[in-house]
């Protein structure tokens, strides 16, 4: 089954890894950082909708501002700042996060 094709487990799929992200293991966190780039890459607007209304980037910015993990911390940034790049204009509240977590 194709994530993005079912509403239901888009929304489940995200909640999942809301939870790991905010789990205390680093290597947890990486691997739900790279399942998220994935499904960002991969999965329609349906997901993009899921990431954003159950508080995805928020999350990543608590753990950054957290002072965690460097691996962790540095693939948030890097993953902000792609998505900044790959949206665009529609991005502008990613670029408004990425600035307010370098202060």
């Amino acid at each position: 089954m194709f994530i993005g094709s079912l509403f239901r487990l888009a929304k489940d799929v995200v909640k999942a890894v809301k939870r790991r992200l905010q789990h205390k293991n680093p290597k947890v966190q990486l691997l739900a950082l790279t399942l998220l780039e994935m499904m960002v890459k991969n999965c329609g607007d349906y997901v993009h909708f899921q990431i954003a209304e159950r508080g995805i980037l928020q999350e990543m910015v608590k753990i950054v501002k957290k002072k965690t993990d460097m691996h962790v911390r540095d693939k948030i940034l890097v993953l902000i700042d792609s998505w900044r790049e790959a949206f665009g204009e529609s991005g502008e509240d990613i670029l408004n996060i990425t600035l307010l977590m370098r202060t």
